[in-house]
């Protein structure tokens, strides 16, 4: 069997090559792998990675990152919007820009999906009747904006069940105010019917 030696870590492939030696040459604060042959003239680089060995993250487009993933366990600056995927069974949802869903103006009439987010802003352009739709059971929020006119009312439905409101047997109250801010917290029981638990808290109001 053929003996092979190691080279220390150096800053480029020296321009005569020892037979069977393996060069560490240094790459940022890394290092590239080479290994010559049994002649000294030709040395060989370590294959890369491949998306198979990394999994599914490899083959998704990570922008300038290229096909290096990048570390988790330090800070990172996305270029756009990341989704998490997994199986429907698994109800996952993402968040959308800025940390939360942005679902839009009102109008009289509005579906809220919370597959599409489980935090959304939805802007009262008249008063409106929101029908409430989630993927499964879980804690969803909702921030009602009221426009520049203010004053806009909200009724409450939930697709093909029912709500219930905490604390009271009626709708809570909503901040009126122009461009005034209500939280609405709710939690969907994830039963056929999907009934949802609602609580709202006016803000600075």
């Amino acid at each position: 069997m053929a003996q092979f030696r190691a080279a220390k870590v150096v800053s480029a492939l020296p321009g005569t090559l020892a037979p069977n030696t393996i060069y560490l040459v240094r790459t940022g604060t890394g290092f590239d792998l080479y290994c010559s042959d049994s002649t000294g003239a030709i040395a060989h680089k370590h294959n890369a990675v491949t998306a198979a060995e990394l999994g599914m993250a490899a083959s998704r487009n990570i922008g300038t990152s290229g096909a290096t993933v990048p570390l988790l366990d330090a800070a990172n600056t996305w270029a756009a919007t990341q989704r998490l995927s997994a199986p429907a069974s698994a109800k996952v949802v993402h968040f959308g820009e800025g940390g939360y869903f942005n679902a839009g103006n009102s109008g009289s009439a509005k579906t809220i999906n919370f597959a599409n987010g489980q935090k959304q802003v939805l802007t009262l352009t008249a008063n409106c009747t929101v029908t409430l739709t989630a993927p499964g059971p879980g804690n969803y929020q909702i921030i009602l904006a009221q426009d520049a006119t203010g004053g806009r009312t909200v009724t409450w439905a939930a697709q093909g069940g029912i709500v219930a409101f905490v604390g009271s047997a009626a709708a809570p109250a909503i901040n009126a105010s122009v461009n005034g801010y209500t939280m609405v917290s709710l939690f969907f029981d994830g039963v056929t019917n999907g009934n949802a638990w609602l609580a709202a808290a006016k803000v600075n109001a």
